[in-house]
């Protein structure tokens, strides 16, 4: 990744007094904080810090000599913020980020209102136009990209940023304690992106602005075609009506006449049938009565062929024996009867029923003939009405899919405008600001190789009861007080190692404005940060050990 950037002092750079420059803290109490914190206390912590991460060697495998620290250093990353539309935009003024805007990209809009126009001539030249451009509009998966070089869009970054813009104070000066690091993205290349941005903006709401309007031009060609189609329908059915009225008439009487005799028929047929069934119902409830009597004096027979046994009259009871036996074939004779007489009745009621079946199926065949033309011409009408509804149905579904399509590329750029307003930080003012964000840089050497550490900006903590439980445990406490005071933040600035170690020259370059403003060696460095490690032990940070070690160090 390369950079185009310098790091310079104070003595650079003073053309851009007339931004206005500000600068933000590096570290701020814990709202449980009750001590000071002197800018002794905070390099003291630092040195401290970088001290524990220096390499100290000794591995018994690896055989690594011991790192030194080449300098430790405060820096300063700058940041541009730019005005755009009530927000501002935050820029990386070193570049390591980017943003690249993605939306799908578009046919011609217009060569499609020209189609539409140019079809509108005739129902069969739009409906052949729809069905050609059903799919004009369907997101392809082609995309249109626009980079932002340096623009900061994660939202989390921002809403930190945002409330630590808040902290910043007017700079008139740059710090000379500090290693100013100056923008690589310079204040005119950032309007040229802002201006792009312009550019992209107004031509997303002019393309919304050419959709909505074919959208309004396909809608009401359509709907002009559908009424057109409707008032046809109508004369179809103006133009049938008064033939289906001429013919109507006549079938109708005939028809009336067809069935007054089919019924007449119908009437004589079931007359002669059910005289027929009356007959022979009448002689099988004759013979019924008769078995029911004989059945009677059989049972008559039976008690007598009883009582003469009972009396021993062996004559009578003979003579009775030979009258039940008379009588039982005499009802036999008559079961017979019945049974050949219900014969008789279901055949005739069978042929009542083909009978009648016959009539009115010559009955409706008659009737059918009698409106056949009737049908005919209403047959024609029908289909001439269902051709005419099919195509307005067929335009309409043609006519919603396409806006359908259109009105999802109308939802992409119009939810792209909108989250271009998201992309800022809230800030009421109109002015370009160059915000610098104060890091410590540690540079370790090992031979020619370096590594860099930045320690990001922090909330300084108070010593807590966990604080002490971890000293005693052996784990250094001050490592506790800072807390990093964004995530976000602290992301970025874990960039910048790598990019240092792949840009020599910058790295040179850093390191020679940095060695002159390392923490230990300006003027009355060691002074400042004995005094910040006394504060620091008094307020529990550093054991006595860790005390005299770091002494022992910063000597």
């Amino acid at each position: 990744m390369h950079l185009n950037c310098a790091f310079y002092n104070n003595e650079v750079g003073e053309e851009l007094t007339e931004k206005m420059r500000i600068l933000l803290p590096f570290a701020v109490p814990a709202s449980n904080r009750t001590e000071p914190f002197m800018t002794e206390e905070e390099k003291a912590a630092i040195f401290c810090l970088a001290e524990l991460e220096r390499g100290k060697g000794g591995r018994i495998l690896g055989r690594q000599p011991a790192e030194r620290i080449e300098y430790v250093a405060k820096a300063c990353y700058p940041f541009w913020l730019f005005p755009f539309h009530g927000t501002y935009l935050v820029f990386d003024g070193v570049g390591m980020v980017s943003h690249t805007l993605t939306y799908p990209s578009m046919p011609d809009v217009e060569t499609f209102a020209e189609g539409v126009e140019r079809s509108s001539t005739s129902q069969e030249a739009y409906m052949s136009f729809l069905s050609a451009n059903v799919n004009y509009f369907k997101v392809s998966g082609t995309d249109e990209k626009i980079g932002m070089r340096g623009l900061v869009s994660d939202p989390a970054f921002l809403q930190d940023f945002s409330l630590y813009f808040s902290e910043g104070k007017p700079l008139e000066s740059l710090p000379q304690d500090m290693v100013t690091m100056t923008p690589a993205l310079s204040e005119e290349s950032l309007s040229d992106e802002i201006q792009q941005l312009e550019e992209l903006e107004g031509q997303l709401a002019f393309e919304v602005k050419n959709l909505k309007k074919s959208i309004r031009l396909l809608s009401l060609t359509t709907k002009n075609f559908v009424h057109a189609i409707n008032i046809e329908i109508k004369e179809v059915k103006n133009k049938y009506a008064a033939e289906l009225e001429k013919l109507r008439g006549p079938a109708e009487r005939e028809i009336a006449e067809i069935r007054r005799k089919g019924d007449a028929d119908i009437t004589a047929v079931s007359r002669k049938f059910e005289k027929e069934l009356f007959r022979l119902q009448k002689e099988k409830i004759k013979v019924e009565k008769t078995k029911e009597h004989l059945s009677s004096k059989i049972d008559r027979s039976e008690v007598e062929i009883k009582n003469s046994s009972a009396k021993k009259d062996e004559a009578g009871k003979k003579r009775w024996k030979e009258e039940k036996n008379r009588l039982k074939k005499l009802r036999s004779e008559a079961e017979s009867e019945i049974k050949k007489l219900e014969g008789e009745i279901e055949a005739t009621e069978e042929r009542k029923s083909q009978e009648l079946f016959k009539i009115r199926a010559e009955t409706e065949a008659k009737t059918q003939e009698a409106r056949k033309e009737l049908t005919e011409t209403e047959a024609a009408r029908d289909a001439e009405i269902h051709v005419l509804k099919n195509k307005s149905k067929k335009m309409e579904e043609l006519t919603s899919e396409i806006i359908k399509q259109m009105d999802q590329i109308v939802r992409i750029r119009e939810n792209l405008i909108n989250g271009l307003s998201n992309l800022g930080i809230p800030l009421e003012r109109d002015t370009v600001f160059l915000a610098y964000m104060p890091f410590y840089l540690a540079c370790f050497r090992f031979e020619s190789r370096k590594r860099y550490v930045p320690y990001p900006p922090s909330i300084v903590n108070s010593v807590k009861l966990a604080t002490k439980l971890k000293g005693a445990l052996g784990i250094a406490r001050i490592k506790q007080l800072f807390s990093p005071r964004s995530a976000a933040i602290t992301s970025l600035l874990s960039r910048l190692p790598n990019v240092l170690e792949e840009n020599a020259a910058l790295g040179n370059e850093i390191s020679e404005a940095a060695v002159k403003l390392d923490i230990v060696q300006v003027k009355d460095g060691k002074q400042g940060i004995k005094k910040g490690m006394d504060r620091l032990k008094e307020e529990g940070w550093l054991s006595e050990k860790e005390y005299s070690l770091f002494s022992q160090r910063l000597a």
